[in-house]
């Protein structure tokens, strides 16, 4: 296996690096060394925050993977990193390290000779120019290049016993202000200007030059000027600058020796570290030869007329800003990579969680170190003529701790391998790596801007993503349910109508399947409220666990779900999903952790998709018929279960009553509360046989004998006789007649009933109960037809018991709502009712609707019902079911009444009142 370096500096791209690095690299080649290069973008960020993300690019090193380390520590300026780099260093590896162009006491360090160049400058000024008077321009005091450099200025003139003038000196921050300062320093005594000024650095020594040419000083006629580091802007000043190279490369030469001295443990021949000055004019020279050259192009293309990143063409952050797909995006950027060649290979790998925006840049987001494992999102072959088709693939993962994979990879060269991290402030999304193959190549600015770009972008893109799914997440809460995260019934009919509209005229059908839990109140009144809520979650799990992903699934109330299906056929795949459903039902646990079970109760729907179905109407159908089903299941379960004796009498009795028409009809008054006049009556099945049954009995019995149908047949007719053995009770007067939904009379039964209806229009209002429910929409509409040419109204009967639902009441459009005894009973103790029963008053009211509370006992009762605003009443205080229709109730109840009603109308009308209004 190769060996291999680790480099860590930041600013690979400046000059010193540069150099020392294809200084080291030159010889570490020449070895067989592989080199990592961990480089920030900057020496130090402006921020703490970016300075954290940054210098994150130092924590994906895994030192244990290296020969040996070499760290260009005064080129990690990030405060107080370089403590923690140190320790971190010193403490997880133990092979040769090299600290350059700092002192350290842990590790063996080299420092740049920054004194020499100086040194050597200083003398050209005094010996071969004879100026005697200099004056020192510097960098940051303390400083150890600042040190060495102002060093070798005072040693020069000791030297050469000058004597040293405080006042010539001047320290400054290596930056042009610091030159312009200096200047102003000096122009305050013009009659006292040095000869010549030793500048610590060319960038100083511009910002000196520029002030004093602006104020009639020429360079160098009236004053010389010199500096160090040798910048391309010092060397094509309009007078080069007398400079000298910083020694980096020299260093990098030495650095490498000393390294390669300690892992192979043998000796190795040191390199020249000898210096040039390079010779410009501003120290006076007349002879000197300019070091900057013009140099052709090599192509005849420009960064203008190329799509290159510095091309006025260049769109790449536009290109970035406009993706909303994760693979669109990542393709943009491999697709721009061509910016940033030559290069033989270059990766963006990111954290494990790049496609969650919220943990890649909300609160939650890596801000310290990688994670565990790493994708390489994008890998991009170098060669322009390569198939980069596969450049993006989510799949390539790997743990952190290798880096990257390909440094494993069989080579028969060495090669260099230049980390740079990707972040936003101090979120650490991953990192770019980028390999020149067998070259000595470094990245230049031009990269670090690209990838900064690609940092943005990033940034960015995850904040659209982030905003998208908060906004999916608000919308998902109105077309959701919270408790199960399936849709609600508005979700539903959007979703299923997306999928018939792109099916229609395809052969295909919709279909609906509604499916509910058996005995679900039973469950909660046994355990409790959390463990039903375990049973519905339990339903919700199976129904999304075994639905496809275009079936749409929904939670229509308690326990009411429904699957929408788009299927060339629906029934089979109605029996596949049948097929999963455990015979002995679903599993469900209560607080304790103990397991039940659930059986279900189904039933479908299906229409053929030749146009845009109405969904709410096969809704209605499907929920009708699955409930229609389970009480029929009921009542099978009652009939096959072991009956008792007594029930089996019943039973026996009812059929007796049923053969022989036997039962009796009691009219109980319904009155207006307007002028407590009757308005009508409730016909109430009955019967005065030596058997004591009640009418719940009687159901019951006819129920597990399959003879409710009998029941209605019985009602209709029986109630009829009765208007018309005794007309006189009759007139003007409404009379309520019970149905059972779901066991309407059909062919001659149902046309001797309507024969018999038109006798009595306007007077026969239709009272549906809660027994049972129509079983298709098809006959519910033809009902509600037939009963509008009779002229015979629609009542709904126990309104607010749990039975009888909104759905019922936009089904029916009934003409009457009688709202239920529960509702009523205690009403005036009871603020939770009164807000209920007014809240429905309220939309009847709007809605045509006649409002009826029945089962008023109590003169409070009354008074609170006349006070919410019913229309009629009806109860044993108002009146009992008698056999005989009474024909005026109770002066002293129909007083009361009255009394109520004016004093609720005075009420409401009250000036006082309608002006504080």
């Amino acid at each position: 296996m190769r060996k291999r370096i680790c480099v860590l500096l930041a600013q690979l791209e400046e000059k010193t690096q540069n150099r020392f690095m294809k200084a080291f690299t030159k010889e570490a080649y020449a070895h067989d060394y592989d080199i990592c290069i961990f480089s920030m973008y900057q020496k130090y960020q402006e921020t703490d925050l970016r300075n954290v993300g940054d210098s994150n690019i130092y924590s994906l090193a895994n030192l244990a993977g290296f020969d040996a380390v070499v760290i260009l520590l005064d080129t990690i300026l990030t405060p107080e990193f370089d403590k923690k780099l140190l320790k971190r260093v010193k403490e997880e590896f133990d092979g040769p390290v090299f600290v350059i162009d700092r002192e350290t006491e842990d590790f063996e360090y080299i420092l740049i000779d920054h004194y020499t160049p100086i040194l050597k400058i200083m003398n050209h000024l005094i010996d071969d120019h004879g100026y005697k008077d200099i004056a020192f321009l510097g960098g940051k005091v303390g400083h150890p290049h600042s040190v060495q450099r102002f060093n070798a200025y005072l040693n020069a003139l000791k030297s050469h016993h000058i004597p040293i003038r405080n006042d010539r000196i001047f320290h400054g921050d290596y930056w042009y202000n610091t030159g312009d300062e200096f200047a102003k320093k000096l122009l305050e005594n013009k009659d006292d200007m040095p000869e010549a000024v030793m500048c610590a650095n060319e960038y100083m020594a511009i910002g000196l030059a520029a002030t004093l040419s602006k104020n009639g000083f020429k360079i160098p006629d009236d004053i010389a000027i010199a500096a160090y580091d040798l910048t391309s802007e010092g060397q094509t000043s309009p007078v080069p600058i007398t400079s000298a190279e910083i020694p980096a490369d020299k260093c990098g030469e030495l650095c490498f020796a000393k390294l390669h001295a300690a892992v192979t443990k043998e000796a190795t021949k040191e390199p020249d570290l000898n210096t040039e000055i390079f010779i410009g004019g501003s120290c006076g020279c007349k002879n000197f030869k300019s070091t900057y050259k013009c140099i052709n192009r090599e192509n005849w293309e420009t960064d203008h007329s190329e799509v290159s990143f510095r091309s006025d063409f260049n769109h790449f952050s536009e290109d970035l800003l406009c993706q909303t797909d994760y693979m669109e995006f990542f393709k943009t950027i491999a697709s721009y990579s061509y910016q940033v060649r030559p290069f033989e290979n270059f990766y963006i790998c990111l954290n494990d969680n790049f496609t969650d925006p919220y943990s890649f840049i909300g609160p939650l987001a890596r801000r310290e170190g990688y994670g565990d494992k790493i994708h390489t999102v994008i890998k991009v072959d170098g060669n322009p003529d390569a198939d980069n088709s596969g450049a993006v693939d989510y799949s390539r993962k790997f743990d952190s701790i290798d880096m990257l994979p390909e440094l494993n990879e069989e080579r028969d060269y060495p090669t260099t391998f230049i980390f740079t991290p990707l972040f936003f402030d101090d979120r650490c999304f991953g990192y770019a790596v980028i390999n020149y193959g067998k070259e000595i190549r470094f990245y230049t600015e031009i990269y670090r801007s690209w990838l900064k770009n690609v940092n943005e972008g990033i940034e960015a893109f995850y904040r659209q993503k982030a905003l998208t799914a908060l906004i999916d997440q608000i919308k998902a809460q109105q077309i959701r349910d919270r408790q199960t995260g399936l849709f609600n019934y508005q979700g539903f009919r959007e979703g299923l109508s997306i999928l018939c509209e792109d099916n229609i005229k395809n052969g295909r059908s919709v279909a609906i399947i509604a499916v509910d839990i058996d005995k679900l109140s039973s469950i909660n009144e046994k355990y409790n409220r959390f463990t039903g809520d375990s049973a519905i979650q339990a339903l919700a799990k199976f129904i999304s666990t075994h639905t496809y992903e275009r079936e749409i699934c929904a939670r229509l109330t308690n326990d009411e779900f429904l699957v929408g299906i788009v299927h060339s056929d629906c029934e089979k795949r109605y029996k596949e999903f049948l097929a999963e459903i455990p015979e002995n039902g679903i599993v469900f646990h209560d607080a304790s952790g103990k397991e039940h079970r659930a059986l279900l109760h189904n039933d479908i729907v299906t229409v053929p998709l030749n146009k845009m179905p109405d969904l709410d109407s096969i809704i209605n159908k499907v929920v009708n018929a699955k409930n229609h089903n389970k009480k029929l299941k009921s009542q099978k379960e009652i009939v096959l279960s072991e009956l008792s004796k007594e029930d089996k009498q019943k039973c026996k009795e009812v059929e007796r009553i049923l053969d022989n028409n036997l039962l009796s009809f009691f009219f109980q008054p319904i009155v207006k509360v307007s002028d407590g006049e009757i308005f009508g009556y409730e016909a109430l099945m009955r019967y005065e046989g030596d058997t004591e049954l009640t009418p719940s009995e009687i159901l019951k019995c006819a129920a597990s004998l399959d003879r409710l149908y009998d029941i209605e047949k019985a009602s209709f007719n029986g109630v009829i006789d009765c208007m018309e053995n005794n007309p006189m009770k009759f007139i003007s007067k409404k009379v309520f007649i019970n149905s059972l939904p779901s066991h309407q009379l059909e062919g001659k039964d149902e046309e001797e009933l309507f024969a018999r209806f038109k006798r009595h229009l306007g007077r026969i209002v239709v009272e549906y109960n809660e027994i049972s429910e129509f079983k298709d929409e098809e006959l519910l509409n033809k009902r509600k037809e037939d009963y509008l040419n009779l002229y015979i109204e629609i009542a709904l009967d126990d309104y607010g018991s749990g039975y009888s639902n909104v759905n019922n009441l936009i089904r029916y459009n009934p003409r009457y709502v009688k709202i239920d005894y529960g509702l009523i009973h205690e009403i005036n103790t009871s603020a939770q009712k009164r807000h209920f029963v007014k809240n429905i008053i309220s939309y009847a009211s709007k809605s045509n609707i006649s409002v009826i509370a029945e089962g008023v006992e109590t003169e409070e009762e009354l008074r609170t019902v006349i006070d919410l605003g019913v229309n009629l009443v009806q109860g044993y205080y108002t009146g009992a079911p008698q056999k005989d229709a009474v024909q005026k109730i109770d002066n002293e109840v129909s007083s009361k009444i009255k009394r109520f009603t004016f004093s609720k109308n005075a009420e409401a009308f009250d000036p006082e009142k309608i002006v504080q209004q």
